[in-house]
């Protein structure tokens, strides 16, 4: 994936100019509550539209204020579960996904409904129009449209923290599998640390609409006063590890350092 950012929006008294070039396979965009990560999210996906710049994806241009090019967002190769995404749908839960899944060209289908439906439990709300569901609901709703959609690239807001511990741990070997089997690319927003890591160990810090700091979890955590931005008090010591065996089912990779065996999340390119 090659995702390049550099805009600028004004809304009331706060200012994002950001400018990242991201070619990793998945990234976490982590800040604070206000850094922007939402915001940033919703111009990349296209339910909002910056003043100015520009935003391609795989050298596809989905947005340039120069040439006058906007994408609509049902034409971008992108699925986004967003924190406030499809509040005022009137259509049913199956209407949704049908007609997402029937848009979708046949050779690039990833997923039936049926499988989301039962994987994500959507099948007692199926009946049930979209603005009626509660906000967890709404967001495992979004995430299945999103799948079904076989986007080029995923964007995830918080989506742990808003479905539940339980389906965090059905969906993490699912996102797992798609980022190394079909090559889906994840930009996952957090506030948390511990849940980036759980996809990747690569990091886009915001603040305040900006990119504070980019790159791997290690080598960001060894610039000054980064850490105390982070939540990490210090870091007392590195392990040398090594990795003995992946396990794409459950999600994990076993590993062994120092005589001791330690399960780790999925890091299947180590």
């Amino acid at each position: 994936m090659l995702l390049d950012v550099n805009v600028k929006l004004r809304r009331g008294h706060f200012d994002l100019a950001t400018q990242m070039s991201i070619d990793d396979a998945s990234v976490g965009l982590l800040g604070k509550s206000g850094a922007g990560k939402s915001t940033l999210l919703s111009l990349i996906a296209g339910t909002l539209q910056p003043q100015s710049g520009h935003i391609s994806l795989n050298g596809k241009i989905l947005f340039d204020s120069k040439k006058g090019i906007v994408m609509p967002r049902e034409q971008r190769p992108i699925g986004a579960v967003l924190q406030t995404d499809y509040a005022d749908i009137a259509e049913t839960v199956r209407d949704t996904l049908q007609a997402t899944y029937f848009r979708t060209l046949k050779q690039r289908r990833l997923f039936k409904p049926d499988y989301l439906i039962n994987l994500l439990e959507l099948g007692g709300i199926l009946d049930t129009p979209v603005q009626l569901l509660s906000g967890g609901e709404r967001q495992r709703v979004a995430l299945a449209r999103s799948l079904l959609k076989s986007p080029k690239l995923l964007l995830l807001d918080e989506t742990f923290a808003t479905i539940g511990e339980a389906y965090r741990m059905q969906l993490l070997p699912i996102l797992k599998r798609l980022l190394d089997e079909f090559g889906l690319p994840v930009l996952y927003a957090s506030q948390s640390v511990g849940e980036i890591i759980e996809l990747t160990d690569q990091l886009v810090v915001l603040e305040h609409g900006q990119v504070m700091r980019s790159g791997s979890l290690r080598d960001i955590a060894k610039q000054h006063g980064v850490l105390r931005y982070l939540g990490v008090r210090q870091i007392d010591n590195i392990l040398p590890i090594t990795i003995r065996h992946h396990d794409f089912q459950a999600g994990c990779s076993l590993a062994d350092s120092a005589g001791a065996t330690l399960i780790l999340p999925l890091r299947p390119n180590f």
